[in-house]
């Protein structure tokens, strides 16, 4: 046996178990409980440069040059680096400026979802799965929720009472912790303000946080918006509930299709702010 024959072998092993490690993990994490959602007809590129705020620079396989849409304002530094590999979807419009949206980035092994445009239509998906959620006797379910100054998305209707819900999307993770915001979010600290004074009024509140990649467990990210952190920490000790619900998402490159599947809830920790 030749030395390169020799390493290919040792390589394909490599992938093999490391796949299938992945595949233990998620099994243990109970990843195949329940499938969320779907994107259909992706395309493999790989990332240049970000443009801007909601535009990026990709190489496609035929070596040329496309710009996409980002529907994520995050900074997703850990994500969007030279050569990594981007996940993308086709659109077909005449008044679009760009033919293509970023669906997700690859970290590691796994895929990690950043087009916050379908965070709505994967929480209301989820929704479906009422034994799943942290409440019990759902009659109704609104979306887009005018509250005060703000809108907030979701409001549960219970056979007892009425829970406002703000959702949030989490595509950042150091060392195992899941951590919001990737960026300065002044609308998401309205939104919190929100939540505190609908509890101070005796109406229930929630805020979902949606983890799309592993995590031990969720800690706001205060170095980035210390302001949010802070806020989210009084919600919470005043009665505002918070609520982590962990995903994955797996990509089938012969299908060109991912599907989003719905971990577990994973806990967190909030330190008192300074």
């Amino acid at each position: 046996m030749g030395i390169i024959t020799y390493f290919v072998i040792i390589y394909i092993f490599f992938l093999f178990f490391q796949q299938n490690m992945l595949y233990c993990f998620l099994i243990k994490k109970g990843e195949f409980m329940e499938k969320i959602f779907e994107f259909n007809q992706l395309i493999r590129s790989t990332f240049i440069s970000r443009i801007n705020r909601y535009v990026v620079e990709l190489q496609l396989d035929d070596a040329s040059t496309i710009l996409a849409h980002l529907h994520d304002p995050g900074r997703l530094t850990e994500l969007l680096f030279e050569n990594n590999v981007i996940l993308i979807h086709h659109i077909t419009s005449d008044t679009r400026k760009t033919a293509y949206d970023v669906i997700a980035a690859q970290k590691g092994d796994l895929w990690v979802l950043i087009h916050s445009g379908y965070h709505r239509k994967i929480a209301e998906s989820f929704f479906n799965f009422r034994e799943l959620l942290p409440y019990q006797n759902i009659t109704h379910i609104k979306a887009e929720v005018k509250v005060g100054a703000s809108r907030l998305d979701f409001l549960f209707t219970t056979d007892k009472e009425e829970i406002y819900i703000e959702q949030k999307g989490c595509s950042l993770e150091i060392n195992g912790v899941a951590t919001f915001p990737d960026a300065p979010t002044l609308r998401g600290t309205k939104h919190l303000q929100e939540l505190i004074h609908l509890r101070q009024n005796a109406i229930r509140s929630a805020i979902f946080i949606f983890v799309f990649l592993p995590a031990n467990h969720f800690e706001p990210n205060v170095a980035t918006d210390p302001k949010f952190a802070a806020t989210l920490h009084q919600a919470v000790e005043l009665g505002v509930e918070l609520h982590l619900f962990q995903f994955t998402l797996l990509y089938d490159d012969s299908t060109r299709t991912a599907t989003l599947y719905y971990l577990d809830k994973i806990p967190y920790i909030l330190k008192t702010p300074l």
